[in-house]
């Protein structure tokens, strides 16, 4: 539990004191990390809505503590009074004078119903009748009254609050005057080979899997040897007396979370015919790993046993594209494109309402945001639909999620066409997305004809690879940092900056989604594409990964990474990153051979701001 609560306050890594309070407090009121810190934000809000920035601290820990106090106890209290009571004469209050409106809730809370589902819904396990004092239809022509949250939400103090800025000294997009037209400044293109077709998933054989991991793990060893100059790798399971090199994946020796005393190192086929052997780190003073990771190891195994470890090796960061001076020209300065003017991008991530509703007010106040200030791209990364949302597990609601996506999310979207026509609209699902049929990742793009999405929007699948003249984008809606930051182990890491760290291992793995076993439940891959479309030959001048984590923008090796958080964060508004990649300058540009190659240097010309809702 401390683990999890260091990844929602990485602070408390270094306060032990309040780390263990917070896990008291998790265990005396059954509350989860996750709960817990939905409560302070809540809290946070609140404060932030008299004008006081807080962190967690001794005195804010007070607050937090009293405040789930209080929540327990009105719980409780409201159980209490539920029940029926007696006057002094004996008599029950419970009253059955029944009305047309109240019989019928009398007689849904007594007898089974199930809500209408779509068949997207389905797959779902997790299926409940809903409380009938809980259902809420949905009335398109006529809203009901805003939900508290809802209330909360409009009401709140930061509204468009810059939270964090990635070079902060160059200046925001604005649109060109008289950009009015549907021209686009831009060139997309996808990534050839990267494209998810539709596929027939839970045919997956063991032998076809088994291959594809032995088949990664020669694929790094080929790189390592290339990087550091190997020629001969060993069996690391077999006793040498000498200081050998070697590749391998490293696992754990049980079904337990990993950690520096049960590590293993597993080899390929043809390196040491697929045996895992004990991994001994004792005598290395600084590491980072995490189950599925492959590293490079120098080291001996005197008795056969365990290799113990002198150096490890992390495979290097796969190299930036570049490209020709003459097409960075015409990118950034020609009049049929940017004319010298920055491309301005905005990203978010679901979910996009709030908990107690699904009236998809934050997402309409984005939309609103994107008409107003007319970027070139609109990215929208799912769940669009959540399934992990109360009313859609609970199937509190009518008709079906088909309808919903199109009255909240397709129906803005053919707004924001005529209102900003020259705004690109893309979009990449999730597998929390229920208006899905693939729960399994990758993902193969959303139907638009099905979905009645507008021409200007064009779905992509998840992960996507594309690029925007000549800048390379990578974006995932799968959480792979979450999921790392709770299998990570290290000691005295290199890299102190941990959602920087979680990011290069993506980077350095050279996979989506590195892995393996995971121990999220969530986390349905399909192997077979674990090398096709999973794969990052090339590193991008922008990784997107969107996270439940704090947001951040980061630059890891001259990547620019960023998580933009997420639209909403269950009771509150969250966060959603504006870019804006400024020209390269026309005279450096000018003064080099056309044809020569130039990378894009885009961390040193991007602005991203991390923006509230």
């Amino acid at each position: 539990m401390k683990k999890e609560l260091i990844n929602y306050w990485p602070s408390l890594e270094e306060n032990e004191d309040l780390l263990k309070e917070c896990a008291n407090l998790c265990e005396c009121y059954a509350l989860t990390p996750e709960d817990l810190w939905y409560k302070w934000e809540a809290l946070v809000m609140k404060e932030e809505q008299q004008g006081e920035e807080i962190s967690l601290d001794r005195v804010h820990f007070i607050t937090l503590k009293r405040q789930v106090e209080e929540s327990f106890e009105k719980k409780h209290k409201d159980v209490r009074s539920a029940k029926t009571t007696y006057t002094s004469k004996g008599e029950s209050n419970y009253s059955n004078n029944f009305t047309s409106d109240n019989l019928d809730d009398f007689l849904a809370g007594i007898a089974p119903s199930t809500p209408s589902r779509n068949r997207s819904y389905l797959r779902n396990s997790d299926i409940h009748t809903p409380s009938p004092t809980r259902i809420r239809k949905l009335n398109y022509d006529s809203p009901a009254a805003p939900s508290p949250q809802t209330q909360r939400f409009a009401e709140r103090l930061n509204r468009a609050k810059v939270e964090e800025v990635y070079n902060p000294h160059l200046k925001s997009y604005v649109s060109p005057e008289g950009m009015v037209s549907s021209r686009r400044r831009f060139e997309f293109r996808e990534k050839e080979g990267k494209e998810v077709r539709e596929y027939r998933y839970m045919f997956e054989k063991i032998s076809e899997k088994s291959k594809v991991l032995d088949d990664r793990i020669e694929t790094f060893a080929d790189l390592f040897r290339k990087t550091y100059g190997w020629e001969v790798l060993s069996n690391p399971a077999q006793s040498t007396q000498s200081s050998v090199v070697t590749v391998g994946r490293v696992c754990s020796d049980s079904d337990a979370k990993i950690n520096d005393k049960s590590i293993l190192l597993e080899s390929s086929r043809i390196i040491g015919s697929g045996l895992r052997v004990m991994l001994d780190l004792n005598e290395i003073p600084t590491f980072a790993m995490f189950p599925g990771q492959i590293i490079g190891v120098e080291g001996l195994n005197n008795t056969g046993a365990s290799f113990t470890a002198s150096k490890v090796f992390q495979a290097p960061i796969p190299s930036r594209a570049a490209t020709p001076v003459s097409e960075l020209l015409r990118n950034n300065h020609d009049d049929s494109r940017l004319g010298g003017h920055a491309l301005g991008m905005i990203v978010a991530s679901g979910p996009y309402t709030l908990d107690d509703n699904l009236d998809f007010v934050p997402f309409a106040e984005l939309v609103d945001t994107v008409e107003n200030e007319k970027p070139d791209i609109l990215l929208l990364v799912g769940p669009f639909i959540d399934q992990d949302h109360p009313l859609i597990r609970e199937g509190d609601f009518d008709g079906t999620v088909e309808e919903m996506f199109d009255e909240y999310i397709a129906q803005p979207l053919r707004n924001l066409e005529s209102s900003s026509p020259s705004t690109a609209i893309f979009l990449i699902p999730s597998i929390r997305d229920i208006v899905h049929d693939y729960y399994i990742f990758p993902q193969p793009s959303l139907d638009s004809y099905e979905l009645r999405l507008p021409k200007n929007v064009q779905t992509l699948p998840n992960p996507a690879q594309f690029t925007i003249n000549e800048v390379n984008f990578a974006v995932s809606s799968h959480d792979v940092l979450f999921h790392l930051s709770g299998d990570e182990i290290g000691r005295n890491p290199t890299y102190k900056d941990r959602m920087g760290r979680l990011a290069r291992h993506v980077l350095e793995q050279r996979n989506f989604y590195p892995l393996f076993p995971a121990t999220n439940n969530e986390s349905n891959v399909d192997f077979h594409h674990l090398e096709s479309t999973l794969s990052i030959n090339q590193a991008p001048d922008v990784l997107i990964l969107p996270s439940q984590l704090r947001y951040f923008v980061k630059n890891v090796e001259n990547v620019v990474c960023i998580n933009p958080g997420q639209l909403t964060r269950k009771q509150v508004g969250g966060t959603y990153a504006k870019l804006s990649i400024h020209p390269l300058s026309k005279e450096i540009l000018s003064s080099e051979p056309a044809d020569s190659m130039k990378t894009h240097e885009i961390y040193d010309r991007a602005k991203v701001e991390i923006v509230r809702i």
